[in-house]
């Protein structure tokens, strides 16, 4: 797997994205190969591989800086957890607190296209019944709506040639939004094509900190502070970033 990695420096990043999952917490299997369970950190023999969407236990976590790991550039720790009554260790880069992507609806149908997929998988998984919606309507048709939810906000622009998504999510990873995406298509194909086209850049600490996906659609993954992560599809790519 082939990925292109510019190093800039962004002077207002000076954060570590690592989550600290809590002793008891359910977490859901992002890799679609699976991930495996060790009987000790990174180097342990494998007991088995827990697959894609499988939910785990947290046992104890690991806190401390040094026991920072990384799997391709994907930052993360070594976790002790429980699954299916079995003990051992997985790195915790492939473990989400999210909702996974599982019906039709949430999955990629059409050429590479993700706007649609993510839409549904945010008024599905995210947006509680009933949520109010603010549209801001303008005379020649154009209209933007925002809708915030628990931990975050959802908004949709159309501007007549371009239709433009944007979802913000706190307490959540660059590398949980970039796998939550990856996760939505089904053929491996493609996801293979989402991976090699994905552009990863740095901030000063060696952190991936902004991703850039030119797709069909013009996809952007920004960290835009420790807990704070903002995801945006453009099916045009004008005004991209």
């Amino acid at each position: 797997m082939k990925h292109l990695v510019i190093a800039l420096t962004f002077l207002f990043f000076g954060f570590n994205a690592n989550a600290n999952f809590t002793e008891g917490q359910k977490l859901n299997v992002l890799a679609k190969s699976g991930l495996k369970l060790r009987t000790a950190p990174k180097h342990g023999s494998t007991i088995k591989v827990i697959p894609y969407g499988a939910e785990v236990t947290v046992i104890e976590s690991q806190e401390e800086l040094e026991d920072l790991d990384q799997v391709e550039w994907i930052s993360g720790k070594w976790i002790e957890v429980e699954y299916m009554g079995e003990t051992g260790y997985v790195f915790d880069g492939f473990l989400t607190d999210f909702q996974l992507p599982e019906y039709d609806f949430e999955l990629n149908q059409m050429d590479m296209g993700l706007i649609y997929p993510l839409e549904a998988w945010v008024e599905y998984r995210l947006v509680e019944t009933g949520q109010k919606v603010d549209t801001l309507q303008k005379e020649n048709g154009d209209y933007k709506t925002i809708q915030h939810f628990t931990d975050g906000k959802w908004m949709k622009e159309d501007r007549g040639d371009i239709y433009k998504v944007e979802l913000h999510l706190t307490n959540v990873r660059i590398m949980d939004v970039y796998q939550l995406l990856q996760a939505m298509y089904d053929d491996p194909f493609k996801r293979k094509t989402y991976s090699n086209k994905s552009i990863f850049i740095e901030d000063e600490n060696g952190e991936v900190a902004f991703i850039k996906i030119p797709l069909d659609e013009y996809v952007t993954i920004r960290q835009i502070s420790k807990d704070h992560v903002r995801v945006r599809i453009i099916s045009s790519e004008s005004g991209c970033e």
